[in-house]
Order: structure tokens, then sequence, then C-alpha cells
């Protein structure tokens, strides 16, 4: 069995280099991810997202930008090597 989660990310930042040092005008972005799960076992089938952005600059320069993002972005770069979960508490 398999059940669908969605994580809708409201804020966030982009670094190394900024959108402005690179020209870019950005005026809005919103990033949409999903996947689905074992309800069973808990393993994850896998997490998709989508990224839409709001800019006057050309769609090769986003391409560039998101790739530039995809690259060095923490999250998805521990995702996909498989990354350890641990959790903290403060009683």
């Amino acid at each position: 069995m398999s059940e669908q989660y969605e994580v809708r990310v409201a804020a966030g930042s982009l670094r190394s280099p900024s959108p402005e040092a690179l020209g870019l005008g950005l005026s809005g972005v919103r990033v949409r991810a999903t996947g689905t799960f074992d309800t069973e076992t808990w393993q994850s089938h896998g997490i998709a997202y989508e990224v839409d952005i709001e800019s006057r600059a050309s769609e090769d320069e986003l391409a560039a930008l998101l790739q530039r993002v995809d690259d060095v972005a923490e999250i998805p770069r521990a995702m996909r090597a498989g990354a350890p979960v641990a959790r903290r508490a403060r009683l």
C-alpha cells in the first residue's frame, strides 16, 4: 500500500551566487515537493519537486540558475545521497 505526501516550501534562500549577483531579477519562487511511501515499510518511493519562478530573466538564464541551485543545495544533495535521520528532543 502506498501513501502520497506533499511538502510546500514557503520561504528559502538562494546563495552561491545569489540571483542578484548574476543579474537575475526574481519577483517570486514557489517550490512544491511530492512523493509516495510504502505504509507498511515506510520506505520512500522517491520525491519530485517543481519550481515556479517569476522573473524577467530568459528561460536559458533561469535553467542555468536552477541547475546551479540543484548542484549546491544541501537538502536535495543530502537526500539523493541517502541521508540518515536523527531526532533530538529537549524535554
